[in-house]
């Protein structure tokens, strides 16, 4: 027989939202209400629950931080190699259009133009000469990147080529002239830079190369026929290079004598070349 105090699932969870956390019987409405709420919140989390078991979404939130964070990297580094393209583009001089101190010194700060790139120039440098007048671009330079005579001749080669190229296309330009100096200590051993370039060396400075670009007159408007000389170099530098280049490669023939080889390089000071130039 069913008895009349039977109650109801419902009932059941009426009597037992009423009790609070210590289990009991809150008259308040409000107040149990509030209990009821919390503990529906509660079984809302499922501690087995792969996606979120502590019922927060922390690993979502870290995920999309860490994503944020390399499109940001990402897009500086974009935009900082486009803007740097661009302040080079508009820092390089155009020496075929226009040659005096400002526009030389603007090539020698921002660099000039070579193929795809930009070719750079040594930090400490002086104009002694630039005008369209004469036709005769002049400049010292320091290098001290160099750690010896080859890597000097190669670097410095490519940066007077790459100015005299720029400036003998001005029809006004037909001499290119470019010193090149370094620091060198007490046993005559070249000095560079220090601290990733923040401390330069000092103290005596020595003339090793001096490049001579000069433009020929030539009954073909549109031939480029330049000459370049080396000058400066005695036949110790010069034999320096060749016991330099001898070690980093295997010669095939028997290493002639520094004098034979000098086509290029001339023997002298670059003081008095550059005045015979003239």
């Amino acid at each position: 027989m069913e008895s009349k105090n039977d109650v109801t699932d419902a009932e059941v969870d009426e009597i037992f939202s009423a009790l609070d956390e210590r289990g009991v019987v809150d008259p308040n409405p409000v107040v149990r209400e509030r209990e009821r709420s919390k503990r529906e919140q509660q079984e809302e989390i499922d501690p087995l629950s792969a996606k979120d078991p502590s019922g927060s979404n922390v690993g979502q939130t870290i995920a999309r931080a860490a994503v944020t964070f390399v499109l940001v990297v990402l897009i500086a580094i974009v935009g900082s190699q486009i803007a740097f393209g661009i302040a080079r583009r508009l820092n390089t001089a155009n020496l075929s259009q226009r040659v005096d101190m400002e526009s030389v010194e603007r090539a020698l700060e921002g660099g000039v133009s070579w193929g795809d790139g930009f070719t750079q120039f040594p930090d400490q440098y002086r104009i002694n000469r630039a005008d369209e007048e004469l036709g005769v671009i002049d400049i010292t330079v320091i290098d001290t990147g160099a750690e010896n005579e080859t890597e000097l001749l190669a670097g410095s080669q490519i940066q007077a080529t790459a100015l005299a190229t720029n400036a003998l296309l001005n029809e006004n330009i037909d001499k290119v002239v470019y010193h090149v100096c370094v620091y060198v200590d007490e046993n005559g051993e070249y000095k560079q830079d220090r601290v990733f370039g923040f401390l330069p060396p000092t103290g005596e400075v020595k003339s090793v190369f001096t490049f001579i670009w000069t433009k020929n007159v030539s009954e073909n408007p549109f031939a480029l026929d330049w000459d370049c000389r080396i000058i400066g170099a005695d036949n110790q530098i010069i034999g320096n290079i060749q016991d330099q280049i001898n070690s980093a490669s295997t010669p095939l023939a028997p290493k002639n004598d520094a004098n034979e080889d000098q086509q290029s390089i001339d023997g002298g000071s670059a003081a008095e070349s550059v005045e015979t130039q003239e």
